[in-house]
């Protein structure tokens, strides 16, 4: 039996949904967290469920409305963030990074609290993540450039 994250990645999680659903909640996109299913086809595939290759429970996602049904996403959304347990095994970070860089997801955040700061990657006009400096301070999206968080007030 897997064990629930703890105390520090629940607040986490927490203080990033309270700051970014008052950022989406004027847009169109939805924000969602665990436990949530995203199921993401293959490569140029449809996005019917015959064509879904995996599904994943990322800790935060943000999606478009026409993505999402009874079941969770189909497809994939314009943001995930995955924030990594003391534990976490670094071939699952590498296999869903190589996932969502794949599936088409704009922009992935890892969020390491041991280090009190968040990695942004963003996919390029290849198909390819993109990544930044660690973000220790400020978070500035690239996808959503209005967007800043202040990490001293997440990881509190």
């Amino acid at each position: 039996m897997v064990s629930s994250p703890g105390t520090l990645h629940q607040c986490i999680l927490g203080r990033f949904c309270l700051r970014l659903f008052e950022y989406f909640k004027s847009r169109q996109l939805i924000l969602l967290s665990a436990p949530f299913d995203v199921r993401l086809p293959g490569k140029d595939q449809s996005t019917a469920d015959e064509d879904v290759l995996s599904v994943v429970q990322p800790d935060i996602c943000v999606c478009e409305e026409s993505k999402l049904d009874e079941r969770g996403c189909i497809g994939a959304p314009e943001l995930v963030i995955e924030i990594l347990l003391p534990d976490y095994s670094k071939t699952e970070l590498h296999n869903k990074f190589d996932l969502y860089q794949e599936s088409g997801v704009r922009e992935y955040w890892i969020v390491q609290p041991a280090y009190q700061n968040v990695l942004l990657f963003t996919l390029s006009t290849n198909g390819k993540y993109i990544d930044s400096k660690p973000a220790t301070e400020v978070l500035h999206s690239v996808t959503f450039p209005d967007l800043t968080i202040d990490l001293k007030e997440i990881f509190s």
